[in-house]
């Protein structure tokens, strides 16, 4: 090919440009240039955080991985390569925590799509879910005593009533240490706070006997399945209203979780991750707060995967877990969709707004 001719394609060849190495090839080209010229190695040390790098003050923290450059003589640096290779350190998978992490980090995204539902402040706010809830362990053979006592004064007739009354209570309450009594519940939440609301209980197994009941109210609930309580009016802490006011940053919202737990729960950590479950309920209704409250949730540290969970409702799916004992938690998504379900303790059936108290939302 003469001169002319290779002008000719080079004109007509794009320019071959200047090709950049990647960052982790530039650095071993770095690490071996580093050994030719002093005859020390380089070893790569992942974890450490300069003192301005540490979280902010009063949080937990999580460690942000950093490569670190630390010049040693190659004997002392196999050593350590050795040391790193039989412990592990190369190639392990996740922690139990980054893995819960994650997971929170796709259910937040899954939690943020869709719109909020418009909710009229002469509306009602309508939760449904299903739990079960264990007796106290009440001492029954208590209220025996006491309503023996009670009724010794009174007709033959009444006290053998009574003592009947009692005492199947008492086989209740000693059963009770040992058994949970389901229920499903239905509230219904004024938005503006401004109305008084409803709590209805329905427990189709008979439900837990409180110590100190008098005599005529012990019958009557045992004898009742569904139980009515009222949600008294307070615009001042309007449970939706609360709702609105939440920042939808995450790092907004974990400092207000963060300061609103304080010097609560087993830890601070369960105080905060409990406190996000009472909002998780009602933030159904406003997808930005429901995502940001399980991103802040990825922010505390103690959360573990389960594989396999089941809500209250008996539901399967994928749980995660925080707490320990008595005060271990498990919030459960269905596998597929990433949906919140509720929790091992009570299972969220459905939310949505009504216009008065007793209806149901509209398909």
């Amino acid at each position: 090919m003469n001169p002319v001719e290779r002008e000719e394609l080079a004109r007509l060849l794009p320019s071959p440009g200047d090709p950049l190495l990647s960052d982790d090839r530039l650095a071993r080209l770095e690490d071996h240039l580093r050994q030719e010229i002093t005859g020390e190695a380089t070893v790569r040390i992942t974890g450490a955080r300069t003192p301005g790098e540490r979280a902010a003050a009063g949080r937990p923290s999580r460690s942000r991985r950093r490569f670190v450059l630390v010049a040693m003589p190659l004997g002392v640096a196999a050593a350590v390569l050795a040391t790193v290779i039989a412990t592990g350190a190369i190639g392990r998978g996740p922690t139990a925590e980054e893995e819960a992490a994650g997971l929170l980090k796709r259910i937040a995204s899954a939690a943020t799509a869709g719109e909020a539902t418009p909710v009229r402040e002469d509306q009602y706010l309508y939760i449904r879910t299903q739990g079960t809830m264990t007796d106290p362990g009440t001492a029954m053979e208590d209220v025996v005593e006491n309503a023996e006592s009670a009724e010794s004064a009174k007709s033959t007739e009444n006290t053998e009533n009574t003592k009947s009354a009692a005492g199947k209570a008492g086989e209740t309450g000693k059963a009770g240490a040992e058994k949970e009594y389901p229920y499903r519940r239905t509230d219904w939440i004024a938005a503006d706070g401004e109305r008084d609301g409803l709590a209805r209980t329905t427990w189709p197994e008979g439900q837990p006997i409180p110590e100190g009941l008098p005599d005529g109210a012990l019958k009557k609930r045992m004898q009742a399945t569904t139980e009515d309580m009222t949600l008294s009016a307070d615009p001042e802490h309007s449970f939706y209203h609360r709702l609105r006011a939440l920042p939808t940053n995450p790092d907004k919202l974990y400092d207000k979780v963060w300061a609103e737990t304080g010097g609560q729960g087993p830890t601070h950590e369960e105080a905060a991750l409990e406190y996000i479950t009472t909002m998780l309920d009602g933030a159904q209704l406003l997808p930005e707060l429901n995502g940001a409250l399980f991103r802040v949730a990825a922010m505390v540290p103690g959360v573990r995967v389960v594989e396999a969970a089941k809500d209250a409702a008996g539901r399967e799916g994928v749980g995660l877990a925080f707490g320990e004992g008595d005060d271990r938690a498990v919030w459960v998504f269905d596998r597929e969709s990433l949906k919140y379900l509720g929790s091992e303790r009570q299972a969220l059936l459905e939310v949505g707004v009504v216009d008065k108290v007793g209806d149901t939302p509209k398909d």
